[in-house]
């Protein structure tokens, strides 16, 4: 998992891992809250479809995080867990990002944008077969890994190209939703 080595008595690395493990679950455990509150607003306004795609994302992010951290081996104890969390959740994040840009400031979905979203969803569909036929995801790690890290760097730069054009266009909240996409793209990046 990404983390430092660290060597030490054993009753401080247990404080230690018990701190990290907390705060994972935390993280994880609002991304979750976050998730379940947005979706049930969307099924309360079913038209405005920006609530499901911010839902979805955040429950992607805690997918992720739980798959990052270990924790989802808590849940179930197999490698396929770790894998669907990890790999499958953090490649959903950006797809639910774009579509929430895209539906929250009402602007088509132009060619770069169904680019990338079936980029990502055609990484995801390689992963899955490659999950589903051999049991493991060498060729995924050996030649698709590098392009969906690209793939999520171009998402970033994506995601406020579209803020930008929603902030020049006097779009409700664009400074707002500016600075959640920094927090998060600060907060993510480290892994």
């Amino acid at each position: 998992f990404i983390s430092e080595i660290y060597m030490g008595p054993p009753a401080e690395l247990r404080d230690l891992w018990m701190r990290k493990t907390i705060q994972a679950s935390g993280i994880s455990l609002i991304c979750l809250f976050i998730g379940a509150y947005f979706f049930q607003l969307y099924l309360y306004r079913r038209r405005e479809r920006y609530y499901l795609y911010f839902s979805l994302a955040s429950l992607a992010l805690c997918l992720w995080v739980l798959g990052i951290k270990g924790l989802a081996l808590f849940v179930y104890d197999h490698y396929f867990t770790h894998i669907l969390f990890t790999n499958v959740g953090g490649a959903f994040v950006p797809i639910f990002l774009i579509l929430f840009l895209h539906a929250y400031f009402g602007f088509a979905m132009g060619w770069p944008g169904r680019l990338l979203v079936g980029a990502l969803l055609a990484i995801i569909v390689w992963l899955l077969a490659e999950l589903a036929l051999t049991g493991g995801i060498l060729y995924y790690y050996r030649y698709a890994f590098g392009p969906f890290m690209g793939l999520n760097m171009t998402t970033m730069g994506y995601l406020i190209f579209i803020n930008v054009r929603a902030r020049q266009a006097n779009k409700p909240y664009a400074n707002r939703v500016m600075i959640g996409l920094g927090l998060l793209f600060v907060f993510t990046l480290p892994g």
